[in-house]
């Protein structure tokens, strides 16, 4: 573990089950977690799931993103991510597939990090709404490193509603 304390980004989501509680639970046990501090927490927006196919139907998904302080590095930061995912009945067997919870860590400071089991900020992100939009509601002058080199509100202003597999709308959820 690291001595110093940074900024990290986490996108959450869940479309299988009651997702609501999911997400809730897993901000939880991130809160409770050695090391992390949730700092704050984006308002939750449903969105259109992506799918293999036209054909392949999926339940629409709750998103949110939290902000944290932390003193875990990425890797770890990762690590506790995936083990909450298990906590919550996360089962990994094909893409795109409906699921309990989904963690991506999104932004780690402001470092640009590219291995085979991470990469941040994470490489898919300006071209998902439902994850720029709750990033946007927490930090929309934040600036996305390399390969972005954007703010958060540009990459959001930048972003299609409607980028392959499948169209996707993203609109604020009322509980």
């Amino acid at each position: 573990m690291q001595q110093n304390s940074s900024l990290a980004y986490i996108a959450l989501g869940a479309n299988k089950g009651d997702r609501a509680k999911a997400l809730r639970k897993a901000v939880y046990l991130l809160h409770r977690q050695a090391g992390i501090s949730v700092q704050r927490a984006s308002p939750v927006y449903e969105t259109k799931a992506h799918t293999l196919s036209p054909d392949d139907v999926h339940p629409p998904f709750l998103n949110a993103v939290v902000e944290i302080n932390t003193a875990l590095t990425a890797q770890e930061l990762l690590g506790v991510c995936q083990v909450i995912e298990a906590q919550l009945g996360r089962l990994r067997t094909r893409r795109w597939e409906p699921r309990v919870l989904d963690l991506d860590l999104i932004m780690y400071g402001q470092i640009h990090l590219a291995t085979d089991a991470l990469q941040v900020p994470h490489p898919r992100m300006a071209q998902r709404r439902f994850v720029l939009q709750p990033l946007a509601d927490l930090a929309p002058d934040s600036y996305v490193p390399a390969p972005f080199d954007a703010t958060v509100e540009t990459l959001l202003a930048k972003t299609k509603d409607g980028d392959e597999p499948q169209r996707t709308s993203v609109r604020l959820w009322k509980e």
